[in-house]
């Protein structure tokens, strides 16, 4: 034997390195991971039942879609993408996720209202007795039947979502007639002495809660979870797809988690003085949330207009200024909170969106006030009412500190049709604010102030240089956040582009309206109101539902949904969609 020793070589085994999700499998992973927070969210208007015992019935309405969700979207989730490594969404791929979160998201919570309707619908809650001192009142305004008196059809039930979703505030739900009475709440800490007046139907808590969910998440944005739990890139694309202008610090997550702690921290803050104020903590939460998320929602059918009338008119206006502020911080930028709680004040208010606000309050806010000098002939009451609806129309929250003053559609349900119920100066100004909409990166809708100011100094600019001579090449400077940059032509043509998208919108969508038979102003109205999230209706989309004319209302949710995801998101969708292939297939075709 020989005495070499035999050499055995090594061979070492590197694990190779996991394949990175990506492509549809990523997509309908982070889809996965959206849908259980849609379950979840769903699931929260169940803690209602633990102080609203007479809203039992609707137990699974919510428990159903959520569980539903929730199950989805665990299988999805965590058979594509948990604990695995995520590779990045195309741009295609971002814009297609970001079109489902919002479709499912108004499908999935859309389904109470469908059960409500096709389960029962008002019968839920007929012949329900409403406690008062001394008197007993019971809701008889639907007649008993099967389901030829069910409220919420399909198409109702997405209109309800939609507006939620998209903090329009615009709602279907009905209304009936209480008598004078003082009227217990909020198991009966708290008493509201009324007159006769119009309140929704009873024993809906469960809904209110839901609506008001809806758009404080609408608002604030819906990604925003998503985008914080995705990868970097492929998150802060989302978040910038959906509308914001920028993340507040390095980290999405921590954004996130700043954007939302800021709302939650002015949410109970509105909470706490409306408390004071003598209203009790169920109306206080979901009249804060709605207000900061600029929705409009109310859990009472005057909207803010009801606390003068139940309180007091001390009180009612103290309401009023909560709700304002609440309204005002909504419309100012997420970017500008987080530099005032910085202390960088320079930064905060030295941005020429500040002074876009300040030439619209110049001209808008004395329309306001000769409007309803006119109408009421009281000058305090002129200036009060003026404020508040003022910010109410500019930051497209909806709510109203007056009783109902706007034209009605049918006079059989509503009363006549008189389009001088509210003067002219004022009625101009409610229908140019909430195009104009509030600070770019807030809650608010419409245009934004971003785009307003470009589209002035555009046009001032121009008009400029016209007269100066043509060698003259000038460089225009914009203060922003405390400093003077120079203007990016590419923000003015922005501008101009958008405006012109968004006045072709309200112009086409409200041309079907009045094909149709209804009133040019009103279409307007009405059609400018869904698509700025404002929220104000002259009663067209109600009195389709009663009459059966769905395809109005679902005019109202194409224009609803279109605002919210600013227009060109859709069109930029579909065009890219067209350039990858014309065939929604070739995009995932990996060859």
């Amino acid at each position: 034997m020989s005495d070499e020793t035999s050499t055995i070589d090594t061979i070492s085994f590197e694990r190779l390195p996991e394949k990175r999700v990506s492509g549809p499998r990523l997509l309908f992973g982070y889809l996965g991971l959206f849908l259980l927070f849609v379950g979840g969210m769903n699931a929260l208007p169940l803690l209602t039942l633990t102080v609203y015992h007479g809203n039992a019935y609707a137990w699974w309405y919510f428990l159903l879609p959520a569980a539903l969700s929730a199950g989805l979207g665990a299988g999805l989730y965590f058979g594509l993408l948990y604990r695995k490594p995520q590779g990045r969404l195309s741009k295609v791929e971002n814009m297609t996720l970001l079109l489902l979160v919002w479709l499912l998201a108004i499908f999935v919570s859309g389904i109470p209202y469908w059960l409500w309707g096709r389960f029962g619908g008002m019968n839920a809650v007929k012949d329900v007795v409403v406690d008062a001192d001394g008197l007993s009142h019971v809701v008889s305004a639907f007649e008993p039947g099967g389901k030829s008196h069910a409220y919420y059809y399909f198409s109702q039930a997405m209109y309800e979502s939609t507006s939620g979703f998209s903090s329009s505030g615009l709602t279907l739900l009905p209304t009936v007639t209480l008598p004078e009475g003082t009227y217990s709440y909020n198991l009966g800490l708290f008493r509201y002495a009324t007159e006769a007046y119009s309140e929704f139907v009873p024993n809906v808590e469960i809904f209110f809660f839901h609506r008001a969910l809806m758009s404080f998440t609408g608002g604030i944005g819906l990604v925003l979870i998503l985008a914080s739990a995705m990868n970097s890139r492929s998150g802060f694309q989302l978040y910038l797809l959906e509308g914001h202008n920028d993340r507040l610090l390095p980290n999405l997550l921590q954004s996130a988690r700043m954007i939302f702690g800021m709302y939650c921290v002015y949410i109970l803050l509105g909470v706490l003085l409306l408390c004071l104020e003598g209203v009790t903590f169920f109306d206080a939460l979901c009249y804060s949330m709605a207000a900061v998320s600029t929705g409009g929602f109310g859990t009472h059918a005057t909207s803010v207009a009801f606390f003068t009338r139940a309180l007091g008119t001390t009180r009612g206006i103290l309401v009023e200024l909560t709700v304002t502020l609440l309204m005002i911080l909504g419309m100012i930028s997420f970017i500008v909170h987080y530099f005032v709680l910085t202390r960088k004040f320079r930064k905060a208010f030295r941005h020429y969106e500040f002074y876009v606000f300040l030439t619209i309050f110049v001209l808008f806010y004395p329309m306001m006030v000769y409007g309803l000098y006119q109408k009421y002939q009281n000058v305090g009451d002129a200036f009060r009412f003026g404020l508040f609806e003022f910010f109410s129309y500019l930051s497209t929250s909806g709510f109203s500190s007056v009783d109902s003053y706007l034209p009605v559609v049918d006079a059989q349900l509503y009363g006549p049709n008189v389009l001088g119920s509210i003067p002219a100066p004022a009625f101009f100004a409610m229908i140019i604010l909430p195009i104009l909409g509030g600070f770019t990166g807030s809650t608010s809708g419409g245009l934004k102030m971003n785009r307003v100011g470009d589209l002035f100094l555009g046009l001032h600019w121009s008009l400029k240089d016209a007269v100066e001579r043509k060698e003259v090449i000038t460089t225009h400077y914009t203060e922003k956040y405390g400093e003077k940059v120079p203007t990016d032509k590419d923000d003015l043509t922005d501008a101009f582009t958008y405006l012109v998208l968004y006045l072709s919108t309200i112009f086409l969508l409200a041309s079907v309206l009045m094909l149709t038979g209804y009133d040019p102003q009103l279409s307007i109205f009405e059609v400018s109101s869904a698509l700025a999230g404002l929220g104000e209706s002259v009663g067209i989309g109600l009195s389709a539902s009663l009459s059966g004319q769905f395809w109005v209302l679902w005019v109202q949710i194409i224009a609803m949904f279109l605002g919210r995801l600013e227009i060109r998101i859709v069109i930029y969708f579909f065009k890219d969609l067209t350039r990858s292939g014309r065939n929604f297939r070739n995009i995932y075709v990996r060859r």
